[in-house]
């Protein structure tokens, strides 16, 4: 770049490749030999020879970008951003070498947790059967009770008839 060069005018260069990604230059002053210049070592454009240029990938996103300088804006958030990333990754694996025995010890208690919850399942179901149980077999004696007083009621009067019996034999 020389003295007093404006780094609007390397944009405006730039912009000549908004509609075709190849130009050819007819007529070219001092200038456009300056921006192309400083685009070919940017790595934005190419020169093909005899004039002509070709916008590279990295020309491309510039030219999206809107101008030289907002992409290098964009492209130095994008490596703070993978910096930050790194650093992340970086941190998250040592702590997994420090606890690599975590993932396991985690398994094994949650292991132990669901032994113990089919075992307590396990109780509770034959509590609850034994509960169902119960009542059977209290219905049963009550059937049975039932019965007795019945047939303590029909041999009431045969107690009573033989009794009867007795009373008039004596």
């Amino acid at each position: 770049m020389g003295i007093g060069f404006n780094e609007g005018y390397v944009n405006e260069f730039l912009q000549k490749f908004k509609d075709n990604d190849n130009i050819i230059l007819f007529k070219h002053n001092e200038n456009d030999r300056k921006a192309w210049d400083i685009l070919v070592k940017r790595g934005l454009i190419e020169y093909l020879g005899d004039d002509e240029f070709s916008l590279t990938l990295k020309g491309k996103q510039a030219l999206k970008a809107g101008s030289w300088d907002k992409y290098l804006t964009q492209e130095q958030l994008k490596e703070e951003k993978r910096e930050h990333k790194e650093n992340l990754d970086l941190l998250i694996s040592e702590f997994q070498v420090k606890s690599k025995f975590l993932p396991y010890i985690f398994s094994t208690i949650g292991l132990i947790i669901s032994i113990a919850s089919i075992i307590i399942s396990t109780k509770s179901c034959k509590e609850q059967q034994v509960h169902k149980q119960e009542p059977k077999s209290e219905l049963i004696k009550t059937k049975d009770s039932v019965l007795t007083s019945n047939q303590k009621m029909k041999m009431e009067p045969l107690d009573n008839l033989n009794n009867e019996e007795q009373l008039s034999k004596n």
